[in-house]
């Protein structure tokens, strides 16, 4: 009797991508944090449990949260890591983001335009860092956005006037910045703000 079996490359690739939770990862998805990690000084992260270990699957990397049921990744809270850099335009990619906590880091450079691509997102938090340049006016394209923080920051010039697109936005911290421009007037469309 003849038994047919996988070459061993292909055995070992089904592994690879094979998620814990049962579910295949996505492969781009995989890259998209490599890519956060290897640009952010991954190597000297305070807490990167997991993170590029090819036998363990993304969903439990530390910081990382899926959904159960998709295995999509909603939650990336890699906030008193140590995170160094600038963020990756790539963030912009992890489209069912719901929270991106990068708080309390040492991030520079400015917020990427792509941030404006995660049009899931309810948390935005990057104060503490030391991110330079304008807020992107693509933020306003995050109109499920429910909490944006990013106070004591570098941030300088307008603060942009597609914010009065948050109609869902309960609480807002631009302090500790430098925007010298006035307060746009769209901001008094924010009528959920606390």
């Amino acid at each position: 009797m003849s038994q047919s079996l996988l070459p061993l490359p292909v055995i070992l690739s089904l592994f690879l991508i094979q998620g814990i939770v049962g579910h295949t990862e996505n492969l781009e998805t995989r890259a998209v944090l490599e890519g956060i990690y290897a640009k952010t000084g991954g190597d000297n992260w305070s807490d990167k449990d997991e993170w590029n270990d090819p036998t363990v699957g993304y969903c439990d990397w530390s910081g990382v949260t899926c959904d159960s049921d998709t295995g999509e990744i909603t939650q990336l809270v890699l906030s008193n890591n140590q995170l160094t850099g600038e963020i990756p335009s790539s963030i912009g990619d992890l489209t069912s983001l719901t929270q991106l906590r990068l708080y309390g880091n040492q991030l520079t450079g400015a917020i990427p335009s792509s941030i404006g691509d995660l049009t899931s997102l309810e948390y935005l938090y990057l104060f503490n860092n030391q991110l330079t340049g304008e807020i992107p006016s693509e933020i306003g394209q995050l109109t499920s956005l429910n909490y944006l923080d990013l106070h004591n920051n570098q941030l300088t010039g307008d603060i942009p006037s597609s914010i009065g697109q948050l109609t869902s936005l309960e609480y807002l911290n631009l302090n500790d910045n430098q925007l010298p421009g006035a307060i746009p007037l769209s901001i008094g469309q924010l009528t959920s703000l606390t």
